[in-house]
């Protein structure tokens, strides 16, 4: 990165173009859930990775100890070998990427599992 930021005067950052919500196993099994860990998919940013790869949010949201769960969409259960129980994790595979490279995501949308490749963007400026 240091590299990039004396190259070029700044650092990309890869960015795979979703909001999530970790999901605990009361919630997994309160919801009927097909997995009892991993990210629900809030939302989908249009042109990114994501939204390419044709990840779904959620479609409506259930409240649960006063959180906010997206439900109907997909939940990602895995990032190339990583399980997911944490955004921090999620953040920290995607950390060590660039922009232009893959990712496969373990997914279950209703209750069918598959893997999806998602191609990383640029994470977009937040200068203004």
């Amino acid at each position: 990165m240091a590299a990039q930021i004396i190259k070029s005067g700044h650092a990309e950052h890869a960015y795979l173009g979703i909001s999530v919500q970790p999901v605990a196993q009361t919630a997994a099994k309160l919801f009927h859930l097909p997995a009892t860990h991993g990210l629900l998919v809030a939302s989908v940013q249009p042109g990114s990775g994501a939204a390419k790869a044709g990840l779904r949010a959620g479609t409506g949201n259930a409240m649960l100890a006063g959180e906010t769960y997206p439900l109907g969409g997909d939940l990602i259960t895995k990032i190339d070998s990583t399980p997911l129980y944490s955004l921090d994790q999620l953040r920290d595979v995607i950390g060590q990427k660039q922009p232009g490279d893959q990712a496969r995501l373990e997914v279950y949308r209703a209750d069918r599992q598959r893997t999806v490749t998602v191609k990383l963007g640029r994470q977009p400026s937040t200068a203004s």
